[in-house]
């Protein structure tokens, strides 16, 4: 499978069992803010294939819907997610209007209606998204609910350990072609190339 990232509005898929699919990028961030429950909500009311988050482990220990590494362009906060507690980042207010979910959040929200690709970010989050998605495979999610994906391919081969059934993907900015299939040669296999 093939993805083209088409900032902000979405990511399109060729695959070989469908003929395009539209993935929701930070939900519909065209429309809501990015990363957040009314994104997430209104990327599925407009018809979206699939979604598209990024994920931090805060300071405490929990997992967060969150883009960049500090909060400072999209809340009304200073500072690095991983130095933030649970409760200093739900303090915060998105573009003026939302709190940051956590990734626990928006799967019930999704609630099995289409697949989650979660970019994991930060260091240490690949085991403890498994961990979660493991618990929603055992309540009757399946692996195709989920695709994990990351600029970070050491990462993704942790998760792919973790939890060898779910689909995964590892993104490059600024590779050369022959460097990207180089990475694409060990053991990580790619099923999402952003």
């Amino acid at each position: 499978m093939i993805a083209v990232l088409l900032l902000p509005v979405c990511i399109l898929f060729l695959m070989p069992e469908a003929d395009l699919y539209i993935i929701g990028h930070r939900g519909a961030c065209g429309y809501e803010p990015e990363n957040t429950l009314s994104s997430f909500g209104r990327a599925v009311d407009m018809g979206v294939r699939m979604i598209e988050l990024d994920v931090y482990v805060c300071k405490t220990g929990e997992l967060v819907v969150m883009h960049d590494d500090e909060v400072d362009r999209t809340t009304n906060g200073h500072g690095h997610v991983v130095d933030m507690t649970f409760e200093q980042l739900r303090d915060l207010v998105v573009e003026g209007k939302e709190k940051i979910p956590t990734l626990q959040e928006v799967i019930e929200l999704i609630d099995r209606r289409i697949p989650i690709n979660i970019e994991l970010k930060g260091p240490g989050t690949a085991t403890a998204v498994a961990i979660l998605v493991q618990q929603y495979l055992a309540h009757g999610w399946t692996a195709d609910h989920f695709v994990i994906s990351s600029f970070d391919h050491q990462q993704v081969a942790t998760f792919k350990k973790l939890c060898p059934n779910i689909k995964t993907g590892v993104c490059f900015h600024g590779l050369r072609h022959q460097e990207a299939l180089s990475v694409l040669r060990k053991n990580i296999t790619p099923t999402l190339l952003v």
